[in-house]
């Protein structure tokens, strides 16, 4: 015996795929955060672009180091408070100033990163929603111009 969607609900995630979870999103966030944040540092040590520190101890510091405390404070953060609407735009702040920071130290505007971008804004529409996702875009674009313009104005 099925149960027919309710009228309101047809075609919504929530009628498909069940309540969605924000911490478990949350943690899954945290996981891929980290795990990039290896993979571009390790990726930043051997694509070196003109604005990229001397020493690569400066650069796992920013792209490791970084990404780790602020998810070790967001996890002890969260342990015992709600997750508000703040709190996730920070997190979707963060991931932002780590994208733009791993495009500039691996090539600027030709980094194999960019692409990262796209999946930041698909994940703040997920936790923030539509209005979440149409910022980060604004701000997605804002970054990346702004890498485009250092590397142009750097070659005068």
């Amino acid at each position: 015996m099925s149960r027919s969607p309710t009228p309101g609900r047809m075609g919504s995630i929530e009628s498909s795929l069940g309540a969605l979870d924000e911490r478990r999103l949350l943690n899954g966030i945290y996981v891929v955060r980290l795990s990039t944040a290896i993979a571009l540092a390790l990726a930043a040590t051997v694509v070196r672009s003109a604005y990229a520190p001397d020493s690569p101890t400066t650069v796992v510091v920013l792209i490791v180091g970084l990404p780790l405390v602020w998810t070790i404070v967001s996890l002890l953060w969260t342990r015992h408070r709600a997750l508000t609407p703040r709190f996730l735009a920070l997190q979707v702040g963060h991931d932002l100033f780590l994208v733009t920071l791993a495009v500039l130290l691996t090539g600027g505007v030709g980094s194999e990163f960019a692409f990262l971008y796209v999946l930041l804004i698909a994940v703040a529409g997920l936790i923030l929603g539509m209005g979440g996702a149409i910022t980060t875009a604004f701000g997605s674009a804002a970054a990346y111009l702004g890498v485009a313009w250092a590397q142009i104005a750097s070659q005068f």
